[in-house]
């Protein structure tokens, strides 16, 4: 096989997949550049981040003490308005015999 017929073939494969592959490096360690330089700024939007979080956990909380409140709530209704229960013929009858 001839040097040259190999040449062109390599040419190509590098024209069609390293150029392209090349780019997208250093387009990516561009980004990643600019990703850890940005970092500094970035101590603002954690400490938001945190403080949501806080937010997120106290409201959690208070919608459990209200659910419990309301269940408690609903026991008390359910228990007053339970009728008594009903005397036997029985205790009817003991009772005015007594």
């Amino acid at each position: 096989m001839d040097p040259v017929e190999v040449i062109g073939p390599l040419i190509g494969f590098g024209l069609l997949v390293l150029v392209p592959l090349t780019a997208m490096l250093l387009n990516h360690q561009r980004k990643m550049a600019e990703l850890i330089h940005r970092r500094p700024q970035d101590d603002g939007l954690r400490d938001q981040v945190a403080a949501l979080s806080r937010e997120v956990q106290t409201l959690r909380h208070e919608l459990h003490q209200q659910i419990i409140a309301a269940e408690d709530v609903r026991g008390l209704v359910a228990r007053a308005t339970t009728p008594p229960p009903v005397p036997s013929e029985t205790d009817v009858t003991s009772r005015l015999q007594g």
